[in-house]
């Protein structure tokens, strides 16, 4: 049975944004402020072994985006990390050759997208790998597609939070993720490292808004002076 996994960095990215949030200008009951977050993110771990060789690659993948009253942001980032063991001859240890590889891209818009209801995903992009064992570096390209295997699991809710006096934080949001199948080539120099499906693979989408009313000024201080 595949395991699921609930990303880690999802709660963790939801904390990172709210406090950016709160970096805005100062809010009045009259012209309350505003802030809103989103992010998706896939990951997938694949293995595989053909005439021996042992290969394996974990591909993880995030959109994120908020804006406020200060401004805005939006980006997506890719990690990739990737394994080649081949024994060559059995018999013969000294043969042996290991690959360890680590790459990381902030890619370009389209590069990466999710549904809307977060039951596919495609990530199309170039990636800089480098050796972990040597100071090699080579050329890698990802192409994946994840399809949704079952039920999405859908969390959302309000909350209020009171800070600085009478300032409240009106905080919706909403976190979906599931299983899911992940396909296609990880391509380091001339080796795929994904040649069968993933073993594990899910898709997760988030997105919260927040409303600040009362009086917020004790945590929007206004900028210091030139």
């Amino acid at each position: 049975m595949k395991r699921l996994v609930v990303f880690p960095a999802l709660i963790a990215l939801a904390l990172v944004l709210f406090s950016a949030a709160l970096g805005s200008p100062t809010a009045t009951a009259a012209a309350p402020l505003t802030g809103s977050n989103s992010a998706s993110f896939a990951h997938a771990e694949f293995s595989s072994e053909v005439g021996g060789v042992q290969t394996s690659a974990i591909v993880d993948v995030q959109d994120v985006a908020f804006s406020d009253p200060a401004g805005s942001f939006e980006g997506s980032f890719l990690t990739v990390f990737a394994s080649r063991f081949d024994p060559g001859n059995p018999n013969d240890p000294t043969d042996d050759q290991l690959d360890l590889l680590q790459g990381n891209a902030e890619l370009a818009p389209d590069e990466f997208r999710v549904s809307a209801d977060g039951s596919s995903a495609t990530l199309s992009a170039v990636v800089t790998m480098c050796s972990q064992i040597s100071p090699d570096c080579f050329n890698g390209s990802v192409n994946l597609s994840w399809t949704g295997t079952g039920q999405s699991q859908t969390f959302s809710g309000k909350a209020i939070v009171r800070a600085g006096g009478n300032c409240r934080i009106h905080d919706t949001f909403s976190d979906s993720h599931g299983a899911a199948s992940a396909t296609g080539t990880v391509s380091i120099g001339t080796t795929n490292f994904t040649p069968d499906p993933s073993d594990l693979a899910e898709i997760a989408i988030f997105s919260s808004h927040q409303r600040f009313t009362g009086d917020c000024s004790s945590l929007f201080p206004p900028p210091p002076g030139p």
